[in-house]
Order: C-alpha cells, then structure tokens, then sequence
C-alpha cells in the first residue's frame, strides 16, 4: 500500500543521507507492516505464487535492512536480518559476500562463524 511505499522511500533516503541508524528504523517499519500483510493475505489463503512474491519482497527488505544494520555497526542486528533473508532467499548468501554495504559485517571476528551457520542453513532449502 501507499505507506508501505512512502516508509520504503523514507529508508532509502537515509540511506543515502547516510543516516543508517533512522535507515534501519525505517526498514523495520516496513518489514512489520510486510510481515503483518503476509499473515493476512496467508489466512485468506492467497494462492501460493503470490505469497512468493510477497516473501521474497520481505526477503528483499530484511536484506537493506542488514546493510543499513552493517553501515550502522550494528552487527548482531545485522546478521539476525540476513538470516531471515537467506531463508527465504538463498541467493543473499552470495551478495552478502560482495556487497560493501556489509563490509562491516565481514570483517567482524564473528563472520566467519555466521558464515557458515547461514551457509548451513542456505544448504537446507
């Protein structure tokens, strides 16, 4: 709907203002107003292509989400919105190991750990 594309417009503009923080703010209200909009149109039982779309939409928005988490050295939050991500969409796996919004995420002593947990769980689908 018009908010969910007016608070999407909001994040990117953060973004490129560099505010990561109110970025990743603005991600989570659009993620919580997708992951609501799911469950309903999941009870009305969409058929199942359209219920794709929408997840891989959320999919797409987890994964701004971690890169403005990653610009914000918000590290856990970060990985935790890349998990949601790679889960519904495997192919994040491999922009997460490209992109420079996540370079803050790479080189995290932690990385190497997440790597393989979300690498594992890529493997799964």
């Amino acid at each position: 709907g018009e908010s969910h594309q007016s608070h999407r417009e909001l994040a990117q503009l953060y973004y490129r203002m560099r505010d990561y923080e109110k970025a990743v703010k603005s991600y989570e209200t659009v993620i919580g107003n997708l992951e609501r909009e799911l469950e309903r149109r999941g009870v009305n039982r969409l058929d199942p292509e359209a219920v794709l779309a929408w997840r891989k939409t959320l999919a797409l928005e987890y994964y701004n989400a971690a890169c403005s988490s990653s610009l914000a050295k918000e590290i856990e939050k970060a990985k935790g919105y890349m998990r949601k991500a790679i889960a519904i969409d495997s192919s994040h796996f491999v922009n997460m190991e490209k992109d420079g919004d996540l370079a803050n995420l790479r080189k995290d002593p932690s990385y190497a750990a997440f790597r393989k947990e979300v690498g594992d769980l890529k493997d799964e689908l």
